[in-house]
């Protein structure tokens, strides 16, 4: 009986401890999910190269799929999504 009890503390230890585990690296986890298959295109990790972006910005920069656009395609990018989006 005594093992029972124990072992249901255990359990209950060991699930909460998962769970904090799991909130507290929330992003990390998602930025995980979200990169598993990502593949950048030549131009965007040259682009990541050149800037000596470390390990942490490359993520960080691959996981909001940056994409190279025309003028024009940026502009109507940008008047649907209404956020401002950077021109080269």
């Amino acid at each position: 009986m005594k093992y029972r009890k124990a072992i249901g503390y255990l359990a209950f230890i060991a699930i909460t401890a998962g769970a904090f585990f799991s909130v507290s690296r929330a992003q990390s986890i998602i930025d995980w999910w979200k990169l598993r298959d990502y593949e950048p295109s030549s131009l965007i990790a040259e682009i990541a190269t050149n800037s000596s972006m470390s390990e942490e910005g490359r993520q960080i920069f691959y996981v909001h799929d940056p994409q190279i656009l025309n003028k024009d395609t940026c502009f109507v990018i940008e008047e649907k999504r209404k956020i401002p989006i950077l021109v080269l």
